[in-house]
């Protein structure tokens, strides 16, 4: 399946690591921090997790926390459990002449393999849950430029093949979409049942447990 990608994407991959080795040549490497920078939020899925857990903390937010929640654990499985290692495609920078590239924007070594991006998909799928789950949509089109950045500072980087990106933006909308779809399941399931639990997480808010604490 590898050997498969690099010859049926060859042309496509080589095009745009091109592209991103002349914006380094005629910058003198001015993005490569910011690109580093906006990598960080994709590592580990931390700032995911994040993101998800204060987004449960409040009433107003917990659908869609739920929401995103499920859609880490989705795209986690999806990705880095099945495809990931069915693909097995190793690093652009184990190959000629992007290896070179990838000692000049900064050597960043990644330890698991390349096929799709792991940071696009998780960094989709919550976007997509969080813009579905929107029920004011008049800003949260902007939240969609941030895959996108994400898709370039990980092509700048050299540290996925263009084709490994396009796949990740492909995944993380299917898992956002499967974490929206099966968290609002779950949470219209939660708030029509009457047990203490229940209640609490279909009504608790972190603002209600400061103003006890104050009396």
């Amino acid at each position: 399946m590898a050997e498969w990608l690099n010859s049926a994407f060859s042309g496509f991959d080589y095009s745009i690591f091109s592209d991103m080795h002349a914006l380094y040549l005629s910058y003198g490497g001015f993005f490569t921090p910011f690109m580093r920078f906006v990598s960080l939020f994709g590592d580990k899925g931390l700032f995911s997790i994040i993101l998800a857990v204060i987004l449960l903390l409040f009433k107003s937010t917990r659908k869609s926390g739920l929401c995103v929640a499920l859609s880490i654990i989705i795209s986690a499985i999806l990705v880095n459990l099945l495809v990931k290692p069915i693909v097995a495609r190793p690093r652009p920078y184990t190959e000629y002449p992007y290896n070179e590239w990838w000692l000049n924007v900064g050597a960043h070594a990644e330890k698991d393999l390349s096929f799709p991006s792991g940071h696009v998909n998780n960094i989709t799928a919550i976007i997509t849950a969080i813009f579905l789950a929107s029920k004011n949509k008049k800003f949260t089109w902007l939240l969609l430029i941030i895959p996108f950045v994400m898709c370039l500072s990980r092509v700048y980087l050299m540290v996925h093949y263009p084709s490994d990106v396009l796949f990740g933006l492909a995944f993380g909308i299917v898992s956002g979409l499967a974490g929206f779809f099966a968290g609002k399941g779950l949470y219209d399931f939660i708030v029509k049942r009457n047990n203490k639990f229940c209640l609490f997480f279909a009504n608790a808010s972190i603002f209600q447990l400061f103003k006890k604490k104050e009396k």
